[in-house]
C-alpha cells in the first residue's frame, strides 16, 4: 500500500493543479520518498507543506486536513492500492515555480471537471465541494467508477493533527 498525500489549494485566483502536456493533476506526493511523515498527521502535514512549496513555489498558510481516500487501481496483469491524505487551503504565499516537469497552474474552479482527466480526481473534487471531512473509498473498472466498490462517508468535526 502506498501513502501519499494531495493539496486541494482553492483560492480567489483558482485551483493549485499541476500541468504536464495536457494533463492535468492536484500536487500530490508519496510519502515514501520521504522516508518519515507515516506515522502522524502532523508528520504527513509538514509533508505535505514542503512538497507543494518544492513542486509548485506555493506555501501553503491554512492547511487542513479533509480526508482520506482509498484507491484500488487494477491494470492487469498489475495492481496497486493507494492511500491519499487529503490536505486542504486557502490561503498561500509566494509565486508559482516550475520545478521538473510539471508547470503549476492556477484553473478556475468552474474549469475543474472539463480539464481533470483522471475519474478519481474528479470523485475526489466532487467530495471536496461538500465541505466536511471524508473518509472514502474508489475503485474503477475501466474508465468508470465502480459504484459498487466505491463509497464515501462524510464528517462533521475537526481534526487535531498534534
Amino acid at each position: 500500500m502506498e501513502n501519499m498525500t494531495l493539496t486541494y489549494l482553492d483560492t480567489q485566483k483558482g485551483v493549485l493543479l499541476l500541468k504536464k502536456e495536457s494533463q492535468f493533476i492536484f500536487p500530490k506526493f508519496n510519502l515514501m520518498s520521504e522516508g518519515k511523515g507515516l506515522k502522524n498527521f502532523k508528520g504527513r502535514l509538514e509533508t505535505c507543506i514542503k512538497n507543494t512549496k518544492n513542486q509548485t513555489g506555493i506555501i501553503l498558510l491554512d492547511p487542513i486536513f479533509k480526508g482520506i481516500v482509498n484507491i484500488s487501481e487494477t491494470y492487469l496483469p498489475f495492481s496497486r492500492d493507494v492511500s491519499y491524505f487529503i490536505f486542504s487551503a486557502t490561503k498561500y504565499s509566494g509565486f508559482l515555480d516550475k520545478s521538473g516537469n510539471l508547470t503549476p497552474c492556477f484553473v478556475d474552479k468552474s474549469d475543474l471537471p472539463r480539464v481533470l482527466t483522471s475519474i478519481y480526481a474528479k470523485q475526489i473534487y466532487e467530495w471536496l465541494q461538500d465541505g466536511r471531512m471524508f473518509a472514502g473509498n474508489l475503485s474503477a473498472k475501466g474508465n468508470e467508477i465502480d459504484a459498487h466498490n466505491s463509497f464515501v462517508d462524510f464528517f462533521n468535526f475537526s481534526c487535531n493533527l498534534e
